[in-house]
Parts: C-alpha cells; sequence; structure tokens
C-alpha cells in the first residue's frame, strides 16, 4: 500500500496523461471557493440588489455555481474510475490510463446519478424517522426515541461509508446505478480478502480525513476574503484533491482481490 503515494511518479508521462483531470479539478475548486465567498456575502448583496433580504437572486446564483463545480468533477471521477479499473489489473511498473474527456466524463454522471439515488432515498427515509422521533418525543415527553433514531442513522451512514470503496471498485467494472444499492454483492467481494480490504479502508479513511480537514482550513471564508489568499486556497486545495484521488484510486485497486471480477461481471 505504501506505492499509493508515488506509483504515479513512476509514469514519465504522468502530468500529460493528467493535466487535464488537474485542470477541470482546479477549475472545480475555484467555482466552488466563489460560490463559498457568495454565500457568505448573500445577505448584503440582497440589500445593495434591491434593498430587500428576501430576493432570490444571488442564492440562484450561489446554487447554480454549486451545480456548476459538481458538473465540472464529473470528468476526474470518471478518470479516477478509469484509473481503479486500470491498476487493478497491473502488478508492476503502474501506468496510468490515458484521459477520455467523453468517456470519463460519461461514467462520472453514471456515477454521480447512481449516488444520488440512494443520498435522495437516505435523505428521505432519515428525514421521516426523524419527524416520527421528534413526533414521539414531544407527545411521550420521552426523547429516547430521537437519540436511537440519530443512532440509526449514525450506524446506516457509517456502514456506507465501509462499503464506499468496494461501491466504486464495482462501478469502475460495471457502471450499473444500482450499484450502491448492492449490499450483498459488496460483502461477497468483502468476504474474499477481510484482512486486505480493513488495511486498505483504514489508509482511505487516513487520508480522506487528513484532506478533507487541511481543504476545510484552507477553503474557510476567512481565508477567502483575502484575494491572494483565495488564488493560493484554490491552487493548494486543487494540488491535494489531485494527489488524494491518485492515492485513492491505487488504494482502492489494491484493496479487492481480482476474482471479485467474477462476481461483478457475472450476468444479473
Amino acid at each position: 500500500m505504501r506505492k499509493a503515494f508515488y506509483y504515479m511518479f513512476k509514469d514519465i508521462e504522468v502530468f500529460k496523461k493528467t493535466y487535464i483531470f488537474l485542470l477541470f479539478i482546479l477549475a472545480s475548486t475555484l467555482v466552488s471557493n466563489f460560490s463559498n465567498i457568495l454565500h457568505e456575502f448573500i445577505p448584503v448583496l440582497n440589500v445593495h440588489w434591491q434593498d430587500s433580504m428576501y430576493d432570490p437572486i444571488w442564492n440562484w446564483v450561489y446554487v447554480l455555481l454549486a451545480f456548476i463545480s459538481i458538473v465540472l468533477m464529473f470528468i476526474p471521477n470518471g478518470y479516477a474510475l478509469s484509473l481503479i479499473k486500470s491498476l487493478s489489473n497491473q502488478e508492476e511498473n503502474h501506468v496510468l490510463p490515458e484521459m477520455e474527456i467523453k468517456r470519463n466524463f460519461l461514467q462520472g454522471l453514471k456515477v454521480a446519478v447512481g449516488f444520488g439515488l440512494i443520498y435522495i432515498l437516505f435523505v428521505v427515509v432519515a428525514s421521516l424517522f426523524l419527524t416520527a422521533s421528534v413526533i414521539i418525543a414531544l407527545a411521550f415527553a420521552n426523547q429516547i426515541m430521537f437519540y436511537l433514531t440519530v443512532a440509526m442513522i449514525a450506524v446506516v451512514l457509517f456502514v456506507f461509508l465501509f462499503y464506499f470503496p468496494i461501491f466504486n471498485f464495482m462501478f469502475a467494472y460495471k457502471s450499473n446505478l444500482l450499484t450502491f444499492f448492492r449490499y450483498m454483492m459488496a460483502t461477497k467481494i468483502l468476504m474474499l480478502d477481510k484482512k486486505l480490504y480493513f488495511k486498505g479502508i483504514a489508509l482511505f479513511a487516513g487520508v480522506f480525513l487528513f484532506t478533507v480537514i487541511i481543504a476545510s482550513l484552507l477553503s474557510s471564508v476567512p481565508v477567502l476574503r483575502n484575494p491572494f489568499l483565495f488564488a493560493l486556497s484554490t491552487i493548494l486545495v486543487s494540488l491535494l484533491a489531485y494527489y488524494f484521488m491518485l492515492v485513492e484510486s491505487f488504494v482502492i485497486a489494491k484493496s479487492i482481490k481480482l476474482e471479485a471480477l467474477d462476481i461483478i461481471l457475472k450476468k444479473d
């Protein structure tokens, strides 16, 4: 697993193959930072726009920028899936695949839709349970149901995150929109080598948490208010995301045994 942190540099064409990948991450980060700083100043902008705190135009601009930022990440996410597939079939002298913008975009779009389906289901079900638990708590003056519901939601979320690397591996080989619902298939894959997967997910979680913490600090509003720090933050966060996606792709690819393909590629 140590190779995850330097394997990409052994490919002498690493920049040639991934500069577009980096540019889209940079563009997405730039738009995301703009949306974050805009969101902070929406009340002020609304006042100056029509002297009304309820004018929605800047809220819609914020939503549009957030949406554009997500769309721009379709290509990097699609390339990461191609990278997972490529690396899982390479033992030594790992070579990065060439970018195929159209193919990467479509794959990134598919995984976004697939993730969106389970996200919507999770939000709807969690909201219903939370609403019911609050009503019960108010009716019986007992908050146990509410705490149990919160705990249950936390467990479900943890389980999803635990399976997330497997789901990405599955999606890399078979872009099924229902991939994130296939826990039985994912469990069969996990059981092929539990020790290997636990080792991989521990590394994945560590790198992910480190990346999120640093990116959050660099993208905080106090930092983004300064034009120089805004530019510096955009570049550093983009480079961090770029490196993290290359690392996580290797970790996912090497955390799952190739025997998993017999399970993934069989007819549904």
